[in-house]
């Protein structure tokens, strides 16, 4: 069956001790295309064209020989809802891994979702749409082979045919959902409460759910720990979704488990909070108002924890001082301690890229920086010494984030 665009599922009796050759047509003669394990049952074929149809053969294979291919009927790939690519790579090659990104059209913003993989030639891999949850604003690869997405506020594990793994109907999610090494996940969540009557707040909070997804475990709520009258005024104005005013704009966590400490990205007051797990106090707080490293950034994303006393930061500029607009990736030396914190580096584009919104960063084994350019439909990758080695471009929508994942996570579906 045809699952998206660009995949067909195969799927078969599982045959233990054997190995299923698959063959392919796309209307000529067929072809090899891979030998699964036979126990394994499944075979998600990837990087098809749409509207195209296919026809495979399936044979299963031992050390005597293989039988006679059973031939499928031919199955047809649906269109593709997903936008034209752009992609510049550099000519000596580049990484072998795949850029997954959930894309955003601002005419059906809260209606439908889209999520392309995409590997580092050009190749749209696989494709899931819906038309149920609105945007996709999470991503994240889990340990057993699904993709935990943020759909609107909708915490739902995919399958990679599509179908849905689990989905969390005991609060909202958004933002950030992340796997913890015991099989648990960790997400945040919104808060909405009335501060006088008729007068909603939106705040947030955290969630970790258990490895059977049957109990949470530990929650916390920022309004127990942030005083109220911690506000960024021109924020709490804006009511969003109806979801109450905007007061605090959790966007990113973090969770260090060997020193059981959670770090929180509070967006709209400009600190990234250190608590203390399991008790939920807050250890210390860095940036505007609080211990240390004020003025360093302003209304960011995505803080990725590269070693103690080191992060990176995707710093939006949405309300920066002064009357530059400009977006960039920060990288930040604190020593909470001692109370200090600092810029060692930063790229910010020639020229200037702006995002008040959305944006991500995170670091590449290669030591590279990976960024999501979220408001100009960009994904670039950026050395050490600010030189861009790759970049993608989607035609006139928005990229809410971009994570990059091994080749294997699809092909050994």
């Amino acid at each position: 069956m045809a699952t998206s665009p660009r995949n067909v599922k195969l799927t078969w009796e599982p045959l233990a001790g054997r190995t299923v050759r698959i063959e392919r047509s796309a209307g000529g003669e067929f072809v090899e295309i891979a030998t699964r394990p036979g126990d394994r049952g499944r075979f998600l074929d990837l990087g098809l064209e749409p509207e195209h149809p296919y026809r495979y053969r399936l044979a299963a294979c031992s050390d005597g020989g293989c039988t006679t291919a059973v031939e499928t009927d031919t199955v047809t790939t649906p269109w593709t809802e997903l936008p034209s690519l752009q992609i510049t790579v550099p000519p000596d090659g580049t990484a072998d891994n795949v850029v997954i990104m959930g894309i955003l059209d601002l005419a059906t913003a809260l209606t439908e979702g889209h999520i392309a993989a995409v590997d580092r030639n050009g190749s749209v891999l696989w494709e899931y749409n819906t038309h149920e949850f609105g945007p996709v604003t999470e991503l994240q690869a889990m340990p057993d082979g699904t993709l935990a997405t943020g759909q609107f506020t909708t915490f739902i594990e995919l399958d990679l045919d599509g179908s849905e793994a689990y989905r969390y109907t005991g609060n909202t999610a958004h933002h950030d959902i992340d796997p913890l090494s015991d099989d648990r996940v960790i997400f945040i969540t919104f808060d909405s409460f009335e501060t006088a009557p008729g007068y909603l707040v939106s705040g947030d909070g955290v969630e970790i759910l258990s490895a059977d997804r049957e109990t949470v475990e530990w929650s916390w709520l920022a309004r127990d720990h942030i005083p109220l009258t911690d506000v960024n005024e021109e924020d709490l104005a804006l009511d969003n979704f109806g979801l109450g005013h905007d007061w605090t704009h959790v966007n990113a966590l973090w969770f260090d488990e060997a020193a059981q400490k959670v770090y929180l990205n509070v967006r709209n007051l400009d600190r990234l909070y250190c608590i203390d797990y399991p008790s939920g106090e807050v250890d210390w707080i860095m940036g505007e108002g609080g211990d240390f490293g004020g003025g360093l950034w302003s209304h960011a994303h995505d803080p990725q924890f590269l070693e103690p006393g080191r992060l990176l930061m995707f710093d939006n500029g949405f309300r920066r001082p002064g009357t530059d607009e400009y977006s960039r990736v920060i990288e930040i030396e604190y020593d909470p301690v001692a109370g200090t914190a600092e810029v060692v580096w930063e790229y910010r584009g020639t020229p200037d890229f702006y995002d008040f919104a959305q944006g991500a960063c995170h670091q590449e084994e290669s030591g590279n920086v990976f960024v999501t350019d979220s408001l100009n439909g960009r994904v670039f990758e950026v050395t050490r010494d600010k030189r861009v080695v790759w970049e993608l471009e989607v035609q006139a929508r928005w990229i809410y984030k971009a994570i990059t994942v091994p080749r294997s996570f699809f092909t050994e579906w």
